[in-house]
């Protein structure tokens, strides 16, 4: 997890500059110039230190896939994507980045990942899969499992199975890795973030009532 900190860093301050940039083009101020100028610096260093192209390919793509999203164009290819073509598609990427990549990091594993997550987000639902309770349940611990993930992936890759380097080896223990972390964080869920969800909820609501009778 510590790894990827400078990504996400380096990620989220780049957002705003990319908002400034594309958004308001057209009426950028002395303030907007000196945001990006800085955020030239900034990338020059972290690409010296921590980043490298694929890192930023991805980011871009991620950038490019919202833009698709959101835009009244390409309304052919939303509708061929949102199909059952487009589900066959993400089906076929998914084989290759299994059987085709020694590595989740392969220069070009980030085409696939683009193409995959763009076509998701247009609406395929994979025949029904991504909309069944199964997948509901996944969204309700996807912060828990997001939390986790490192630990479970150091812990499998790290002690258990270091230098793994065939793809059939790492992917059936990426399998067991991920089947013990969706256990582990349905536990941490129900047990503790469901709780403080609760709690969280009632100290909202008390809050909210009490500047209600204040202002009413």
């Amino acid at each position: 997890m510590l790894i990827r900190l400078p990504y996400e860093w380096f990620f989220y301050i780049s957002l705003p500059v990319f908002f400034v940039a594309l958004k308001n083009y057209k009426r950028l101020k002395i303030s907007h110039y000196f945001l990006i100028t800085s955020w030239v610096f900034f990338l020059y260093y972290m690409n010296k230190r921590f980043l490298g192209t694929r890192e930023l390919i991805i980011f871009l793509f991620g950038i490019l896939a919202y833009e698709i999203f959101i835009t009244n164009k390409l309304e052919k290819f939303k509708e061929i994507a949102s199909g059952k073509y487009g589900s066959l598609l993400v089906l076929v990427s998914s084989i290759f980045i299994v059987f085709l990549f020694n590595t989740a990091y392969n220069d070009y594993a980030p085409f696939l990942y683009f193409l995959i997550f763009t076509i998701i987000s247009l609406g395929n639902n994979m025949f029904g899969l991504l909309t069944s309770g199964a997948a509901r349940k996944l969204g309700e611990i996807s912060y828990s499992v997001y939390l986790l993930q490192g630990f479970f992936l150091y812990i499998a890759f790290g002690v258990f199975a270091p230098g793994t380097e065939k793809p059939y080896n790492h992917w059936f223990i990426d399998l067991f890795a991920v089947f013990a972390l969706v256990i582990f964080s349905q536990i941490t869920f129900k047990v503790i973030e469901k709780n403080f969800m609760v709690k969280s909820e009632n100290l909202n609501n008390k809050i909210k009532l009490f500047f209600y009778k204040k202002t009413g």
